[in-house]
């Protein structure tokens, strides 16, 4: 294996964040440095030799590692807020329209219902609000670091709101389970590999 593979695979296990995105990344290096070595070999030098001064010049993959990292938290970023806002949507349709027995208008379920709806509002909103920021504003690392924070928060508020409405109006558990615990999992997990992305 050349030196520019030995690289490339070093970057590769060091980076953290979407299979496509981080492919993306790590083949652009990989013709970077391919490109560079071929510049090399034509001013005659060997190719090996042309490998370790193109890898040389690239810098140490510590050195890329946090720009190229923070791609990846802004392409994560994307996906969660992405998910979230389309899973919400989803379930407010589901639940106005398909769930039976509606959630009773007064008393504790009509409460916890209130807090959902308005939660999962919220939600939708700045998930809206972080896609079209990533489109038009510098994105920071802690905008990464928040939205995946924000996002694993919702979706455990949300799980457990869905599930104390079941419990308090009678509902029937197996439509909070597979239209509301089971996306909020997805959600939560792709929060979780947003906040791993942001390192």
């Amino acid at each position: 294996m050349g030196e520019i593979d030995c690289y490339v695979d070093r970057l590769a296990g060091a980076l953290v964040g979407p299979r496509r995105a981080k492919a993306d990344l790590v083949t652009e290096a990989r013709h970077g440095l391919i490109d560079a070595a071929s510049a090399h070999h034509a001013d005659g030098m060997a190719w090996p030799e042309a490998e370790r001064l193109a890898v040389a010049e690239f810098g140490a993959v510590k050195e890329l590692l946090p720009g190229y990292q923070a791609e990846l938290g802004i392409a994560q970023m994307r996906r969660t807020a992405m998910l979230v806002f389309t899973v919400l949507v989803a379930q407010a349709v589901v639940w106005s329209r398909i769930i039976d027995p509606p959630v009773p208008r007064s008393g504790l379920p009509a409460t916890l219902d209130a807090m959902i709806g308005w939660l999962g509002l919220l939600a939708m909103l700045g998930a809206a609000a972080a896609v079209i920021s990533l489109r038009y504003l510098p994105t920071r690392r802690d905008a990464t670091v928040i939205a995946g924070f924000s996002a694993l928060t919702l979706s455990i508020l949300i799980a457990l709101l869905g599930v104390a409405i079941t419990a308090t109006s009678g509902g029937d558990l197996r439509w909070t389970i597979a239209f509301g615990l089971l996306p909020m999992a997805w959600t939560a997990h792709s929060a979780r590999r947003c906040l791993r992305a942001s390192r």
